[in-house]
């Protein structure tokens, strides 16, 4: 495949259809369908809508009580890209302040504990 700055791009797929998927960051993704056949030149143009940069984090993975697919399955449902930050080791792991200030919004997955019991701050964010 080839991308463009300017966002054109050229694919050479095999007869058939195809499903396309196209992300970019603080976009929502856009999926199409296309079908090619022999001797064609299918165009497909995609407009990305805005999105909020979105960081997930786990919690509740320290003391295996992961509950992220939840937030997972939300964000997938609504096409929204999201950084993922897991949390295994609360001694180590933990984000920064300007880690978290780097996105628009931040879900915490935190099932049986709180950002604040392990020392951290979530900013609030309006999405």
């Amino acid at each position: 495949m080839t991308i463009t700055v300017h966002g054109a791009y050229s694919l050479a797929l095999p007869i058939g259809t195809h499903v396309l998927r196209v992300q970019a960051g603080a976009h929502r993704v856009v999926t199409a369908e296309v079908t090619v056949t022999a001797g064609q030149t299918v165009t497909q143009n995609f407009a990305l809508p805005d999105a909020p940069t979105i960081l997930l984090l786990d919690s509740g993975r320290w003391y295996n009580g992961s509950a992220i697919h939840y937030y997972r399955q939300a964000l997938d449902d609504l096409n929204y890209l999201y950084d993922e930050w897991p949390i295994r080791d609360v001694t180590v792991d933990l984000p920064t302040t300007a880690t978290l200030r780097a996105y628009d919004g931040v879900i915490w997955s935190a099932p049986l504990d709180s950002p604040g019991l392990i020392g951290r701050v979530v900013l609030s964010a309006i999405f």
